[in-house]
C-alpha cells in the first residue's frame, strides 16, 4: 500500500512541474510570489511544490 502511495504522490510532484504553466493559466496568480519571486513567481512556486511534494512521498514511503 505505502508502494502504490508512493507512486501517487511522485506522480501527483510530476504534474505540478509539468504543468505548471497550465495551472497557473488556469486559476489565479500568487501576489506574494510574484512579489519575492519577480515575474514567474508563481510558476517558481508550483515546481518547488512539486518537487517538495515528491520528497515528501519518499519519507513517507521510507517512515520518517
Amino acid at each position: 500500500m505505502n508502494f502504490f502511495t508512493l507512486l501517487l504522490v511522485v506522480g501527483l510532484g510530476f504534474v505540478f512541474i509539468l504543468y505548471s504553466k497550465w495551472i497557473t493559466d488556469n486559476t489565479m496568480r500568487f501576489d506574494w510570489a510574484e512579489s519575492f519571486l519577480g515575474a514567474t513567481g508563481t510558476y517558481t512556486v508550483w515546481k518547488l511544490l512539486g518537487v517538495a511534494t515528491i520528497i515528501g512521498g519518499f519519507y513517507f514511503y521510507l517512515n520518517y
